[in-house]
């Protein structure tokens, strides 16, 4: 019983910490952010902050695995491989209705990949999530193009590539245009993917 106390006060603070943390990089950006002003945000000392994340760059693969879990849902929704198409229209509008939501948190995602550019150890770490998404798409359209799901594009790793890209683009015009009303941007999305994936 004690345990599970500890390791749900754990994850609290951990939690605590990466949301203190993210709210800092949207306000300041990376590199105007400090351990101080993240210890003040989340209201603990630089130990309990140093006790979880050894440094800024932990902290960004701690939001990047907390970013994983809406990866996660996406894929859940792509799995059930009844009909690709309509499954990954489903997912996008879902993942693309959260973006228009969290917004703010967006904006956080363009700056981890700004400072990847700049920054190998973050470089790495996006990459390696991204390759894990990647992989995991291409074994879903391999799936989908063995049932007959979707027509044989002969390179499904190009193909993964694209509707990868279709999302991360939306996603990005969510974010430099949030006035923007979804339900209309979703329409042509989603007679391209109908045009492109049959």
């Amino acid at each position: 019983m004690a345990r599970t106390i500890d390791k749900l006060l754990q994850n609290r603070r951990r939690k605590q910490i990466l949301e203190a943390a993210a709210e800092c990089f949207v306000v300041n950006g990376f590199h105007q952010t400090g351990i101080k002003q993240i210890c003040t945000a989340s209201g603990l000392s630089a130990g309990s902050v140093y006790h979880y994340f050894k440094n800024k760059d932990a902290i960004i693969e701690g939001i990047a695995d907390e970013f994983d879990s809406d990866t996660k849902k996406f894929f859940k929704t792509l799995n059930k491989r009844k009909n690709f198409t309509a499954d990954f229209i489903k997912a996008s509008k879902a993942r693309l209705k959260e973006t228009q939501q969290y917004v703010r948190y967006g904006r956080l995602v363009v700056e981890i990949y700004a400072e990847s550019f700049r920054n190998e150890k973050v470089k790495k770490i996006i990459q390696d999530k991204d390759q894990l998404a990647l992989n995991e798409m291409i074994e879903i359209i391999d799936s989908a193009i063995e049932s007959q799901q979707i027509s044989d594009f002969h390179d499904s790793e190009m193909l993964a590539h694209t509707l990868i890209g279709l999302i991360d683009g939306l996603e990005n015009r969510i974010l430099q245009y949030p006035e923007i009303k979804l339900a209309k941007l979703l329409k042509p999305f989603e007679q391209v993917c109908t045009k492109l994936l049959g």
